[in-house]
């Protein structure tokens, strides 16, 4: 009997898929493996819910470069935390066309707070935990007595200080010159521009280095949206780097003009607002509408998540001013410039976590058998045979 029940484990295992455990982010990759990077566009129904509602959310798996649908995940991990960085809900779900939609229904007994819907997919576990998508959900429970008063939480992103003081960027019809002003501690013969995004480059050229230097990069060869300059010398180090914007994007944002100030909670506006771009052969309409304010204003709702080349979770400015502000106060690391003309590293350094093809969720309950009542606090240990790993979790108090 013991036997045959073991044999229906090691079958069940076989048929479900690899049972993932938690395991930290990693930083290191081989070249090739590094090249692709996914990220979620997580959106949400609303950002204020009271305990025991439904979440309706619509998450996409993009290529972090394009934001083309990615095809290399076929699933996705959605998880709610509390502000204690507690996992309360933790699901493992089945895309259909790189995207899905679904539903989360909060916990009748759930204390007002500050929650955090959090998406991913397995692959991007090789990767900083920084470029998992996070929205901040504020619940509130009728039940508790306390006004809340908390402010927004912050999302901080990773800034990397650009040395922008040494390239200038101007364009032409066709190109963009690329021009490098400062040559102080620059001794290479040789020096080599890249664009790139992350880990792909998209075109380089090399010069030899004189009083002043310049690259003429041809404007067909900039792909949409936002991509780096980065100039290093023969050596590999990198003398100077800057991003630059090549999407319209941002110069069409709708502008609004409020006809009064003070609009409150549950009450309405009267605004113009104005589309630019849409037709450069005719004026600019002006339009009207009415606006209403039916949850507490959100701060991050003046930002726009992400734009081609970074993950979705970065808060880039709207404004056009603010954003021209935001390229020149970041870039990505010296590294992803550096990792072009470096050897593949050992492949111990290979990868951890294996983009999933299908869903590999296990669930269940354990109940009473004489009662029929759940008991939570049950602690469950499962064994991956093949995989000689062992996942211990406690039930909840619904022993789930």
């Amino acid at each position: 009997m013991v036997r045959k029940s073991l044999i229906y484990l090691i079958s069940f295992l076989l048929v479900n898929g690899i049972l993932c455990i938690p395991m930290n982010a990693q930083n290191s990759l081989p070249n090739s493996a590094g090249n692709f990077r996914e990220t979620v566009w997580l959106q949400t129904n609303r950002h204020l819910y009271l305990s025991g509602e439904r979440i309706t959310y619509h998450a996409t798996v993009l290529e972090r470069d394009s934001y083309k649908s990615s095809v290399l995940s076929k699933n996705i991990r959605i998880e709610l935390a509390d502000s204690a960085g507690n996992i309360l809900v933790k699901m493992n779900l089945e895309l259909g066309a790189s995207g899905i939609e679904g539903t989360l229904t909060l916990a009748s007994d759930l204390k007002s707070g500050w929650y955090y819907l959090r998406a991913y997919t397995n692959w991007m576990r090789n990767f900083p935990e920084s470029e998992y998508t996070l929205i901040p959900l504020k619940v509130i429970n009728t039940a508790d007595l306390k006004t809340l008063r908390e402010t927004l939480p912050v999302k901080n992103n990773p800034v990397v200080t650009a040395q922008n003081n040494k390239l200038t960027i101007s364009a032409s019809s066709r190109n963009l010159i690329i021009k490098l002003n400062n040559r102080e501690s620059v001794n290479s013969g040789i020096l080599r521009l890249l664009v790139h995004r992350s880990g792909t480059c998209y075109w380089s050229d090399n010069r030899k280095f004189a009083d002043s230097i310049s690259f003429s990069v041809p404007l067909r060869e900039i792909p949409e949206g936002i991509v780096q300059f980065s100039l290093l010398a023969d050596d590999g180090s990198v003398i100077a780097r800057r991003l630059w914007n090549n999407s319209t994007s941002i110069d069409n944002q709708v502008k609004v003009t409020l006809k009064s100030e003070g609009l409150k909670l549950r009450s309405q506006l009267k605004a113009d607002y104005q589309v630019s771009g849409l037709n450069p052969n005719e004026e600019t309409p002006v339009l009207s509408a009415v606006i209403s304010l039916s949850e507490p204003n959100n701060p991050a709702d003046s930002y726009i998540p992400g734009m081609p080349g970074w993950p979705c979770n970065w808060e880039i400015p709207a404004e056009q001013v603010d954003f021209e502000k935001w390229l020149e106060e970041n870039a990505y690391a010296d590294e992803i410039a550096k990792a072009f003309f470096r050897p593949v590293p050992d492949v111990n350094l290979g990868l951890l976590y294996l983009p999933e093809t299908r869903t590999s969720l296990l669930s269940g309950r354990v109940i009473n058998q004489k009662t029929g009542t759940p008991v939570p606090e049950a602690g469950i240990g499962v064994t991956l045979l093949a995989e000689n790993r062992f996942n211990a979790i406690k039930t909840n108090k619904d022993g789930l």
